[in-house]
């Protein structure tokens, strides 16, 4: 007889009321394991059911380094596809967004800031 692996991936995805901005995306497959917080640049499509590339590839990593969960937020919660700074940052940060960081962080057992290649000057362009 073939063995089966079985496995649940529990979503909970937080989002503004006209879901412009999107606050936390959570991903628990293991309850019993450590949980790692991803601060990242800007959410993309991802919510409670749609996966975009850049989250299946910390859950597949984070899975890999023995971890059960991971939670990502962002430093820019509108939700889009490209980071436009000309939008201006009222428009790019949400209400909830520094709540979020801090009510979240006090249960992680790792922070990771995961800003990509792609963003390597965006630190420098938000400060100018």
């Amino acid at each position: 007889m073939a063995a089966i692996s079985k496995s649940i991936l529990k979503t909970e995805a937080y989002f503004s009321d006209d879901y412009k901005h999107r606050y936390l995306l959570c991903k628990k497959w293991d309850k019993n394991s450590k949980k790692a917080m991803i601060i990242m640049i800007q959410p993309g499509m991802a919510d409670a059911m749609l996966l975009d590339a850049t989250t299946v590839f910390i859950i597949n990593n984070m899975h890999k380094l023995k971890f059960g969960s991971i939670e990502i937020v962002n430093l820019f919660s509108k939700v889009d596809t490209k980071l436009r700074l000309q939008d201006g940052l009222s428009e790019l940060i949400g209400e909830e967004t520094d709540d979020d960081f801090d009510f979240h962080a006090y249960r992680i057992l790792l922070l990771i800031w995961a800003c990509g290649k792609r963003n390597k000057y965006l630190i420098q362009k938000v400060s100018k």
